[in-house]
């Protein structure tokens, strides 16, 4: 049922496998390597769906830990750990981390709504909705928080305020379907049915399939006397009712247990990736990143994240794998499917770019212009820079011209070196005083520096 799903969701947080034991290891990060969860046995075994799940959570307690050690004026690693206690099955762990999250930041509505489901999922109501309330202070016109809230209101019996919290709820989100069911099933028990069948209505049009939604109408119809329409929704409801048993069955067949675990468990590998890749430290987001996708094989959303950070690292080759990777599983994907389109083209330049640049040197090896064409390439193109850099360089070597020398100032600033820009288009203008290409150049590098 379509409207179970937040109350379930609540529930659903609390079915992970309890290992305190895995995270009770004492921090000893000042007398280990710099990445003693990257270079581990972990990242050697290619046989990764066979490593046991308390050896991935365990990898994982120390990974939070390593990222609270890099990051230690952070809440972000923090809100991470709490993630990682909460996957463990340590909700008291996860919400104490959570609450110093908040010490360091306390403008993290998502960091209250982690608060509060975990609390709603553990049945302590009134926690729950203290941390949506400010989850709401923080962002008021956020979905779905004043739906919580109301659900929360409801199970402690006050329907008054539940019903204000829905009506807001509405006005900020009219299109929500649980909004519109849960306000029906408030004004069914305050016997305004005419207003309840309403909702129930309102939220069948929003979710077609939601066969809480008929029940809730056809129980509004009988009390409204309208048995005609009661019997015609029944049987709507008897469909869907048999859809659903047959959905669960099917799912009861196929359902890993063990997969599922390792998709959340990947999950954090990703978020941890993320961080990284945020304070620009490419190389372990990139090496996270492939852990969570072999804790996770498969994982569509991990391969579209790895791929989308070759494309912006300029990586097109190992992006286009990746890319072809995801368009097997999901040979529909837009996004997917242009990056390949784009991305083969690309790679089939460098490749006649590569072809031209080792048949030129091999037929002039002393020649500087095949080392400063390819350099050119890449730096028009906005890939493989430190290469473009280290030709430029070669080419400056080879031959100090003034075209030598422009292009090195190029390629230094693309990578950030300002200083290397202008001493190397300084050289190239004073090597040819009358370009007045060089020299304008030059004089933008010098107001820079």
């Amino acid at each position: 049922m379509v409207v179970c799903g937040g109350l379930v969701g609540f529930l659903l947080l609390r079915l992970f496998f309890p290992t305190d034991a895995d995270i009770a290891k004492k921090d000893q990060f000042s007398n280990q390597s710099e990445e003693p969860w990257l270079s581990r046995a972990a990242e050697a075994r290619g046989e990764e769906p066979d490593i046991p799940i308390a050896a991935l959570k365990a990898e994982q307690a120390e990974l939070g830990r390593r990222l609270m050690h890099d990051f230690p004026n952070s809440e972000v690693p923090i809100v991470l750990m709490g993630h990682v206690y909460e996957g463990h099955g340590n909700s008291d762990k996860a919400i104490e981390f959570w609450h110093k999250a908040l010490v360091m930041n306390p403008r993290r509505a998502d960091v209250c709504n982690s608060i509060a489901t975990t609390e709603m999922g553990r049945g302590r109501y009134e926690e729950a909705i203290t941390f949506w309330r400010k989850a709401i202070e923080i962002a008021p016109s956020a979905p779905k928080l004043r739906s919580d809230i109301a659900l929360a209101l409801m199970v402690l019996g006050r329907q008054e305020e539940a019903i204000g919290e829905l009506e807001r709820e509405l006005e900020i989100n009219a299109q929500s379907g649980l909004g519109h069911f849960l306000l029906g099933k408030a004004r069914l028990q305050q016997k305004e049915y005419d207003k309840a069948k309403g909702h129930f209505e309102s939220a069948i049009k929003l979710q077609p399939n939601d066969a809480g939604a008929y029940y809730g109408l056809i129980t509004a119809c009988r009390r409204l006397g309208q048995q005609t329409e009661a019997a015609e929704h029944a049987a709507v409801f008897k469909k869907l009712k048999a859809e659903a048993f047959e959905a669960e069955k099917a799912v009861d067949k196929t359902y890993d247990d063990a997969a599922a675990t390792r998709r959340r468990l990947a999950a954090v590998f990703v978020r941890a990736g993320e961080i990284y890749l945020a304070a620009g430290k490419i190389e372990k987001a990139e090496r996270l990143l492939i852990r969570a996708m072999k804790c996770s094989p498969g994982n569509t959303g991990t391969l579209l994240k790895l791929a989308s950070l070759y494309k912006t690292t300029d990586r097109p080759a190992e992006a286009l794998a990746r890319y072809k990777e995801l368009a097997a599983i999901e040979p529909a994907h837009a996004e997917c499917n242009s990056n390949i389109r784009t991305l083969s083209v690309k790679v089939k330049q460098i490749a006649e770019a590569e072809a031209a640049f080792r048949k030129a040197a091999a037929s002039m090896p002393i020649s500087s212009s095949a080392y400063r064409t390819l350099a050119r390439f890449y730096l028009e193109e906005r890939m493989n820079l430190p290469r473009a850099r280290a030709l430029a360089e070669k080419a400056v070597m080879l031959d100090p011209t003034g075209p030598n020398y422009i292009v090195l100032g190029w390629a230094c600033d693309s990578q950030g070196d300002k200083k290397g820009a202008l001493t190397a288009t300084q050289r190239a203008a004073e090597l040819e005083p009358f370009n007045q290409h060089y020299q304008r150049t030059y004089e933008r590098f010098k107001e820079k520096n």
